[in-house]
């Protein structure tokens, strides 16, 4: 049993009072959660170039060893995620919402997994290498402010700290929110799939 089967058990309890959603509700929370995954793709993609661009050029100005290593990490990071957000084939549907094709509630359901499943799985990766990017790409910077070594190992802990913190607390309310809205929305397209 997967992690958002259990989750979808646990909803079932909480909510065995409550009707699914109907199947006009069901085709809206696709079609938005559809637009939200392209808006993703096109932000995502803007952002990597931006800053693929901006921290390049900088290189030619700063080319110290471990701030380009920081570089490449988090060039490697973003790569990462932006593969991810974009390997989802299922987010492919064009205009064609048929909740009556077997094939069509297959994807989504599919879909949704794979949604939930970056944010579960892959996040946590993401945030690693963006953190571990950041602190190598200012080792070199803090050197030259002639800071000790204690004190640049108390701003890298500190900053790490801070990073680990967002992104935890950045994660789990990203999937309460996503569990409150697509768990009976999967829920659903399970149900009408169980009648085909």
């Amino acid at each position: 049993m997967t992690e958002l089967d259990d989750l979808q058990q646990i909803w079932k309890g909480q909510s065995s009072h409550m009707d699914l959603p109907g199947p006009e509700q069901v085709l809206n929370g696709i079609q938005d959660l559809h637009k939200k995954v392209q808006k993703e793709r096109k932000g995502m993609t803007l952002s990597f170039i931006l800053t693929f661009l901006i921290l390049g050029a900088t290189t030619f100005m700063y080319s110290k060893p471990f701030y380009i290593i920081g570089l490449l990490l988090i060039f490697l990071a973003m790569s990462f995620m932006l593969f991810l957000i974009w390997k989802n084939k299922e987010a492919d549907t064009g205009n064609h919402f048929d909740l009556t094709n077997q094939n069509f509630l297959q994807k989504n359901i599919r879909f949704i997994q794979h949604r939930r499943k970056i944010t579960t799985k892959y996040m946590p990766i993401y945030a690693s290498l963006l953190i571990l990017g950041l602190n190598t790409g200012y080792i070199n910077i803090l050197e030259e402010f002639g800071m000790d070594g204690m004190m640049r190992l108390g701003i890298h802990i500190g900053f790490t700290l801070l990073m680990v913190l967002a992104f935890y607390f950045g994660i789990k309310n990203h999937l309460k929110k996503f569990d409150e809205k697509i768990i009976p929305l999967l829920d659903s397209l399970r149900s009408m799939e169980a009648k085909k």
